[in-house]
């Protein structure tokens, strides 16, 4: 079965209460994106993997993925600490990548990690935010330090966290209206032991599979492998599968094959459940 999920988007209301919102002057947010990129405040070196950081994981609210990036953060300064003085304030250096880019590639991948696999404080976003101050005023350009720390965190913690929870609900809708009869219930934060799971379907009552929900690059990411062995752990205690659905910012899924898996699943009647249950 070939599903085509392109779907119009533009009468759906997203729910807000689950979304960061950006406080700041929209044209001056514009001219501090700009400084934000033009510094490479914004590469992996200064604010970590943060789509790999905010997929490791599953949670409820966006206070819940906020406070995780901090603790990743502290993590971090705790490892870096372990380090010679020299190394150490490299790892810190927020403007290596753009005035000495080929100190990057003489570090070991370990090295690496460390600034690309873990969050950041929020004394550390604050230091970028006085950064693109000074670049502000050196420019002229007429914003406040306060607009400049709320930037530094809607660039590194709101947006990309807008971005992921608009495409689980896209997604949803679309898996709603192409399996009417099927209840999707978030279960995010419900185990004391996560699975990383982000959907339970249900259909009359009966837990028919699980779903995680990912963009594009999710298979790219160093957190993919990791989190199969925890859809295994769930499909073991529970004997349901987990699904992987790759869907764009809008819904649509990519690996159409596993909504024919699930149609399957679906379609079953379901004696053989009860008797296995």
């Amino acid at each position: 079965m070939i599903y085509c999920l392109i779907h119009p988007i533009s009468n759906y209301t997203f729910d807000t209460m689950h979304e960061f919102e950006n406080t700041i002057d929209k044209n001056h947010l514009k001219i501090i994106n700009s400084l934000w990129n033009d510094l490479m405040l914004n590469d992996p070196w200064n604010v970590g993997h943060v789509t790999s950081l905010l997929e490791s994981g599953s949670f409820a609210r966006k206070e819940d993925w906020e406070e995780f990036y901090y603790e990743s953060g502290k993590k971090r300064n705790r490892k870096i600490a372990e380090l010679v003085p020299a190394l150490c304030h490299k790892l810190n250096d927020d403007m290596l990548p753009l005035k000495n880019p080929n100190e990057l590639r003489e570090l070991s991948k370990a090295t690496l990690n460390l600034n690309y696999y873990f969050g950041r404080t929020p004394e550390q976003l604050t230091e970028k935010a006085v950064i693109l101050f000074q670049e502000a005023l050196n420019r002229s350009i007429d914003v406040t330090i306060q607009e400049c720390i709320e930037a530094a965190r809607y660039r590194t913690l709101w947006q990309p966290w807008n971005q992921v929870t608009m495409r689980e609900s896209h997604t949803i809708r679309i898996l709603r209206e192409f399996f009417p009869g099927c209840k999707f219930v978030s279960v995010k934060g419900d185990y004391d032991n996560p699975f990383l799971v982000d959907y339970e379907v249900y259909k009359e009552g009966i837990l028919v599979c699980a779903l995680r929900i990912k963009s594009e690059s999710y298979m790219h990411l160093a957190s993919a492998n990791r989190n199969e062995q925890k859809k295994l752990h769930y499909s073991e205690k529970y004997a349901k599968p987990v699904f992987t659905l790759i869907a764009k910012s809008n819904g649509e899924i990519i690996n159409t094959e596993v909504l024919s898996k699930m149609s399957l699943l679906v379609a079953e009647k379901y004696k053989k459940v009860f008797l296995q249950d």
